[in-house]
């Protein structure tokens, strides 16, 4: 019929129709087909010789192929990456400035043209050929500075003996020049300046006036022993002539120590409440009955061991008191 039926059919088609109708029907069908529904789409897709010009609304169940590229570039970049790269490099750079990141090798080929400015750091190695284009200039001065020879010359400027070096003292603004004598020390220096300037004054050295300070050999009490360095402190005032007088005024109790003397047992028993024995005063590692130094003065020490365990241990038998390693 020309036009669609108001009602739907009362009994489903044996298949489907061959040709869509003209306009949908008002209603749904009662009932389905009798045919199932088609398991693959009707026909390929179309193969279109251009391409479209806008994109449509609704994206296609299956991509379509053209058989030519698209006449310009997309607006913006794809959403996710390329599977894999191009064939071949782009004819035109992609962008009007350089990266802001290095490349991490670099190029197999020299550019054509040189840089228009010179690069902020000198490069680590020599170019393997000449620049086409020298400087047209030398430069003022030479890019290193000589080493200071460190030897002391006379500076007439000033009337002293200065090092050869350009900073600070001993150093001066200058390097000594190549017709002024050298020395190896500023004595040496000022001697030739003759014997009517002292060391002090002629030497541009600023430590002289501390060479030159007297020591203080006098000796004074440190933590454990005494000391004659010359570095007493100011508020220091138990000095002493000699070594011996600062260890008997101020370690009399470690006199051995503070002089620096190694003690020697006596060979004299005294009993060791430690051992639980009468042991003889000499080196352990000796042996035998050595039993190290008493550990104080107060210590009372016997001529034998029988001396020794008669005074301390008359209850015990001197084999037993005795002490035998």
């Amino acid at each position: 019929s020309k036009e669609p039926s108001r009602s739907p059919a009362p009994l489903p088609t044996d298949g489907p129709s061959t040709s869509p109708s003209k306009a949908p029907s008002r209603n749904p069908t009662t009932m389905p087909t009798g045919a199932p529904i088609t398991e693959s789409p009707v026909a390929p897709p179309s193969m279109s010789m251009v391409p479209t010009y806008s994109p449509s609304t609704n994206p296609s169940y299956m991509p379509t192929t053209t058989i030519q590229p698209t006449a310009g570039p997309t607006k913006g970049p794809s959403r996710s990456p390329t599977m894999g790269p191009t064939e071949g490099p782009s004819q035109t750079p992609t962008t009007n400035q350089p990266s802001t990141r290095p490349t991490k090798e670099p190029s197999r080929s020299p550019t054509e043209n040189p840089t228009k400015r010179p690069s902020r750091s000198p490069t680590t190695r020599p170019t393997k050929i000449p620049t086409r284009n020298p400087t047209k200039k030398p430069t003022n001065a030479p890019s290193v500075t000589p080493p200071a020879s460190g030897v002391w010359y006379i500076d007439w400027d000033i009337d002293k003996c200065v090092r050869d070096c350009v900073g600070k003292r001993p150093c001066r603004n200058r390097r000594k020049r190549t017709w002024e004598a050298g020395y190896p020390t500023d004595e040496a220096c000022c001697a030739k300046m003759g014997r009517y300037i002292s060391l002090k004054k002629c030497s541009y050295d600023p430590t002289i006036e501390q060479r030159n300070a007297p020591v203080d050999t006098k000796w004074y009490p440190g933590t454990a022993t005494c000391i004659n360095d010359g570095k007493a402190p100011s508020w220091q005032r138990n000095k002493h002539n000699t070594q011996s007088q600062c260890c008997s005024s101020r370690f009399n109790w470690n006199y051995d120590n503070c002089m620096g003397i190694t003690p020697v047992g006596s060979g004299k028993w005294f009993i060791s409440w430690a051992k639980g024995k009468c042991v003889k005063e000499c080196d352990e590692s000796q042996g035998g009955s050595c039993g190290g130094l008493k550990p104080g003065s107060w210590i009372v020490t016997h001529a034998d061991a029988n001396a020794c365990c008669g005074a301390h241990m008359s209850y015990d038998t001197v084999a037993a008191c005795k002490f035998n390693g």
